[in-house]
């Protein structure tokens, strides 16, 4: 945490991939239609009014690309001094971003970001301090969307779907199996959509996104259970969706040819 100046605060120019933020709601508050409800600090700690946020700042460039380390590796045992050998070796490290992606963000945009990372963040004190407001330094990839004057345009390959309640005639209707009292997150309807990642580099794989996917399609999830954005509060258009990637996409249903 640094406590900094209006007059450095305009200055300021963020670095390494992260974009300065500030919570469009202050953490203790709840709006509810023309009143706000206080809530109590300790509670308000984990609150979803973090998730939006309106951007002050945002870098020169994205980085994402590799480098070369030098790490050392334990080899068999020398069959002569009958001890293990350390060798050194050349590897390619990525740096950066975790995949390749465009700044998409300008000054004033109101934007939807990862609440874990900015309970991190916070935690963390990864802010600055300037007249009793916080403003946080966020890495770009954990910021889901954006709003605009026409919608909600997407970012980072991140993509928003509508959840089909399995135990409702929706799936029925789609030829599915109805499940009553089932709380998981196994169909949707993809509703927005950011531009395809053409490569990612992190710990899980590497590769692209499948561009088969389109606005509209019932997809099934990899995993039973996803994160969400949006409460009662914070919903999008009166809606809470799942944000997820196409590559947690297990299938996509297509309308029967029978």
């Amino acid at each position: 945490m640094r406590i900094v100046t209006k007059e450095e605060l305009v200055c300021y120019k963020p670095t390494n991939n992260c974009v300065l933020i500030k919570p469009v709601f202050k953490p203790d508050e709840i709006p509810v239609g023309d009143k706000v409800l206080y809530m109590d600090e300790k509670w308000s700690k984990g609150n979803e009014n973090w998730v939006i946020n309106e951007v002050v700042s945002v870098p020169k460039k994205l980085t994402f690309g590799e480098q070369n380390v030098f790490t050392k590796v334990n080899l068999e045992k020398d069959p002569f001094f009958k001890e293990y050998r350390n060798e050194t070796i050349t590897a390619r490290h990525m740096v950066g971003m975790p995949w390749s992606a465009k700044m998409e963000l300008s000054v004033g945009d109101v934007v939807w970001v990862n609440r874990f990372t900015m309970t991190s963040v916070h935690n963390n004190q990864q802010y600055l301090q300037c007249q009793g407001d916080r403003y946080y330094l966020f890495p770009y990839q954990d910021i889901y969307l954006k709003k605009t004057k026409t919608g909600i345009k997407m970012l980072n390959g991140w993509c928003l779907v509508e959840p089909i309640d399995e135990g409702s005639d929706k799936m029925v209707e789609l030829g599915l199996p109805k499940i009553e009292g089932l709380k998981s997150d196994h169909y949707g309807y993809v509703r927005f959509m950011s531009d395809p990642i053409d490569w990612y580099y992190d710990a899980r794989d590497a590769g692209e996104d499948p561009v088969e996917v389109s606005i509209g399609d019932i997809i099934v999830f990899k995993w039973q259970q996803n994160r969400r954005v949006g409460n009662d509060i914070t919903k999008l258009n009166g809606q809470q969706y799942i944000c997820s990637r196409r590559r947690n996409f297990a299938a996509i249903l297509q309308p029967s040819m029978f």
